[in-house]
């Protein structure tokens, strides 16, 4: 079997076991569908041992939440779930639609509990084309970690939230509302929503 077939599998009979999906012959495509069938993050060989840290750094951590969270005697929240209304991509990436047609994107409660306190936050600029799951973003973490976000979504970036460059509490503290990244003119937003999760079926 190949990797994804092997996610699957893994996903099949231990689904709270972090997968982290790495690949000679990367592509967004393979990407994508890792992402939509539980892969905590996917990795494209060549890679720095810099980015293997991070992720893999990430994994166990979500690995840790997951199982304190399974934990019926713990009765406490170990991270927010994305509103009901919106997408997600994976574990850390959301969606929302906005009443015009754009979308908001940012990344989610659960990755930032995954990473350490935020030190630096780099975003790409206005009329920037983003493509789904493709990097958009990098956070570099107190520990001198630099994690790379995968886009949601496909479109041109119309607007960042210059806000959280100067207050990464905003990020930190309300990622779902003032924490947001980018405003985004979606490409082919009915077909790439088909490689997202509804939030609300978190809560089922």
């Amino acid at each position: 079997m190949n990797g994804v077939d092997l996610l699957q599998e893994v996903k099949r009979r231990r689904p709270d076991l972090p997968v982290i999906l790495v690949t000679g012959f990367g592509s967004i495509e393979t990407a994508v569908e890792a992402m939509k069938l539980g892969a905590v993050d996917y990795l494209a060989k060549p890679f720095t041992v810099e980015e293997l840290i991070s992720i893999v750094q990430r994994g166990l951590n979500y690995g840790k939440i997951m199982e304190a969270s399974s934990n019926m005697s713990i009765n406490m929240m170990h991270f927010i779930p994305c509103p009901a209304k919106y997408y997600r991509f994976g574990y850390s990436t959301w969606a929302n639609i906005e009443a015009d047609g754009s979308l908001k994107i940012g990344v989610t409660d659960l990755f930032l509990r995954t990473i350490n306190k935020i030190a630096r936050i780099e975003l790409f600029n206005p009329e920037q084309e983003i493509v789904q799951g493709d990097i958009y973003a990098h956070i570099e973490t107190n520990d001198q970690l630099i994690h790379s976000i995968l886009s949601p979504i496909t479109g041109k970036i119309i607007k960042q939230n210059q806000s959280i460059l100067s207050d990464f509490n905003l990020l930190e503290k309300d990622p779902y509302f003032k924490g947001w990244m980018y405003t985004i003119i979606p490409s082919d937003l009915e077909y790439e929503l088909n490689h997202l999760t509804p939030c609300s079926s978190d809560r089922l």
